[in-house]
């Protein structure tokens, strides 16, 4: 294998004219190393030949290099580090979004809240979306409490400080469904009124 020296000289000749080479033998210890082998570039040795090697080089061939500027004592690089910085922002922007929902929704939330999540260079998830289900459904044959509980909704799906889109849409629903509860409510008062003014009438009309 060709071997990745800085080579500053080999008796006295030009680092350029050399060619410098590995054989894999193991030390007196019966631990693997790698021996260098000169050659003056065609594949002649030069018998003798003393070789002086850079700190930067022998680190390279006994494998303990030092990372680069890069990267960091975890092994990972600047832009991975900005990476999970990111992800790690994203996941607290996501859990607590979803809390706010569930916070403000109590006992409408039919369940706790799921999220989708994204591993990152260190291994680590983070989520990076969530939703929480809230029971939408109108109050049957109670249109009062119909517009109550559309309000709530409306509330809980605007909680957090950075609505979705999804999360209006749930809004406007709502609203719609507390307009028409508000129309229904009002149209059966309308009912009881006019049905007791009859009757307050045929009263009268006895009477008489």
């Amino acid at each position: 294998m060709l071997a990745d020296y800085a080579i500053r000289s080999v008796n006295g000749v030009s680092a350029s004219q050399v060619v410098v080479e590995t054989r894999k033998t193991r030390d007196v210890n019966g631990n693997e190393v790698f021996v260098p082998i000169i050659g003056n570039g065609n594949s002649e040795d030069i018998p003798g030949a003393r070789i002086t090697i850079s700190s930067e080089a022998r680190a390279r061939a006994t494998g303990r290099e030092k990372p680069s500027s890069e990267q960091t004592s975890r092994g990972l690089t600047e832009e991975q580090q900005d990476q999970i910085s990111d992800l790690k922002g994203t996941d607290r922007k996501v859990r607590a979004h979803e809390q706010a929902h569930m916070a403000s929704g109590g006992n409408l939330v039919t369940g706790g809240a799921r999220y989708s999540y994204k591993t990152g260079p260190d291994g680590v998830r983070s989520a990076v979306g969530g939703e929480v289900s809230i029971d939408t459904s109108p109050v049957k044959d109670d249109p009062a409490a119909t517009v109550r509980k559309a309000q709530r909704i409306q509330q809980a799906a605007l909680a957090p400080a950075d609505p979705s889109s999804q999360d209006r849409k749930v809004a406007a629903e709502a609203a719609q469904m507390a307009n028409q509860a508000a129309f229904e409510l009002a149209r059966l008062r309308y009912q009881e009124a006019t049905q007791g003014l009859r009757g307050v009438t045929s009263t009268f009309s006895l009477a008489a």
